[in-house]
């Protein structure tokens, strides 16, 4: 499925012209430590990898047998967006404890930087290892090389999310993040009813 050209439109706007496009696959940017959502498509394709066992991480042991819903349980937390109507996935990071952090849904960005702050943090739990800046072999287990052609296993925002030449990570302006939302909802629209109507035992 290809991602609707707005989309890529935006993302290409934002884009600076001195990051090479392999960066993800040598990350030590500060973009993983609180990962960009996924959509519905996106969660799909990364349930496929975990099927395969293609999810290998040096510091998580991926739990084995799980059926999507408790595959999206595990390792995501679900944020409504756009009045209800836009669901998102976040994967969750890793704390000093090694354990899994899970956000609640309200006011997530704000909660998730609370608890980050306070139980450390190690990266998306889709990185190769623990996050350490300055480390040039953390990797996206998600990533490949056609990100901004079609819906793949990479989250879509973190496609959104950009880095600048020291791998720094650039905050999209309001403006940017408000037509992000609208754009994502007018094209993936009633997410979350969908989501809902075809996985009723996760209905929150």
């Amino acid at each position: 499925m290809k991602i609707p050209k707005p989309l890529i439109d935006l993302i290409e706007s934002r884009k600076q012209k001195e990051i090479s496009s392999n960066i993800c696959e040598n990350c030590d940017s500060h973009c993983c430590t609180g990962p960009g959502f996924a959509i519905y498509e996106n969660i799909k394709i990364i349930y496929d990898k975990y099927q395969t066992g293609v999810l290998i991480r040096e510091s998580l042991v991926f739990k084995r047998g799980l059926t999507f819903e408790q595959f999206i349980y595990e390792y995501f937390d679900r944020v409504a967006f756009q009045n209800g109507s836009f669901i998102a996935f976040f994967p969750k990071t890793i704390s000093d404890r090694g354990e899994l952090i899970s956000v609640p849904p309200w006011n997530y960005y704000e909660s998730r930087k609370y608890l980050q702050s306070r139980d450390g943090r190690h990266g998306c739990i889709f990185l190769k290892k623990n996050f350490s800046v300055n480390q040039n072999d953390n990797g996206c287990l998600l990533h490949h090389n056609q990100n901004t052609d079609e819906i793949s296993a990479k989250p879509i925002d973190c496609l959104f999310l950009q880095c600048s030449p020291n791998k720094q990570q650039i905050k999209p302006t309001s403006a940017e993040s408000s037509l992000w939302f609208s754009l994502l909802d007018f094209h993936f629209p009633d997410s979350l009813k969908k989501f809902n109507e075809e996985h009723p035992s996760m209905t929150n």
